[in-house]
């Protein structure tokens, strides 16, 4: 998995598609916003470090970073498999 996950969104999420974001705290409270790309990598980098997903808007695919800053999809296609 790669070393820098924002690096590694900028480079591999399609542009193009608003994305279903669902955002987790600590205390097992979830935000859900729909958001562009650049939306989502804007608040990443502005933020302390929160396990988060992307869902893909006909959920061919999620993506998760969690706790331990892996990245995980499952699901076709997707920013792993292109």
């Amino acid at each position: 998995m790669p070393d820098n996950a924002l690096q590694f969104l900028r480079d591999r999420l399609p542009d193009c598609l608003n994305y279903w974001f669902i955002a987790s705290d600590e205390n097992g409270k979830y935000w859900v916003a729909t958001s562009s790309k650049e939306s989502i990598i804007e608040l990443l980098d502005e933020m302390y470090y929160f396990e988060y997903y992307i869902l893909e808007p006909k959920f061919s695919w999620i993506l998760c970073e969690n706790h331990h800053n892996v990245i995980i999809q499952s699901g076709t296609g997707g920013p792993i498999a292109t």
